[in-house]
């Protein structure tokens, strides 16, 4: 008796998938209001016949200070509509002019990311404790993992 098995060759790849501008740096000075720090717009383009396995939404988000008034943020970070992260007083900065500060979000979209082609609009929202002046810039991307063969 002669057994045969075939095996078929799945393939899962990893690709970052970047807008093609980044957000401007923005400064904000009111309190208490989820304020955007500008949605951005990522098209997955993935090779003919991919299929999505998984998928990351990451925003870094980049913070100084521009006042001498101690500040606790609240972040949010919404993909294709859906709050994905909403954190109250995530980040804390000292009373100090030019304190600055970097936050990294990573959350799985697979829900909100499913076919090629797809338009997809990150955007994070930041709430200030303080009325003073802070200054934001955020870069977002996409990590798409997915199976070809």
């Amino acid at each position: 008796m002669v057994e045969i098995r075939l095996t078929t060759l799945s393939l899962k790849i990893g690709i970052s998938q970047l807008p093609t501008t980044e957000n401007p740096a923005i400064t904000w000075s009111v309190t208490t209001v989820d304020r955007s720090l500008g949605p951005k717009d990522i098209i997955v383009d993935l090779p003919e016949g991919a299929t999505i396995v998984n998928v990351k939404a990451i925003t870094l988000i980049s913070i100084m200070n521009d006042s001498e008034t101690e500040q606790e943020l609240d972040l949010k970070l919404a993909v294709e509509g859906v709050t994905l992260f909403n954190q109250s007083n995530v980040i804390g900065l000292p009373a100090v002019n030019k304190t600055s500060a970097s936050y990294l979000i990573s959350v799985n979209a697979s829900n909100e990311v499913t076919i090629d082609e797809q338009v997809v609009t990150l955007e994070a929202f930041v709430t200030l404790s303080e009325a003073a002046s802070v200054r934001f810039q955020a870069q977002y991307y996409l990590s798409i993992t997915y199976s070809s063969g």
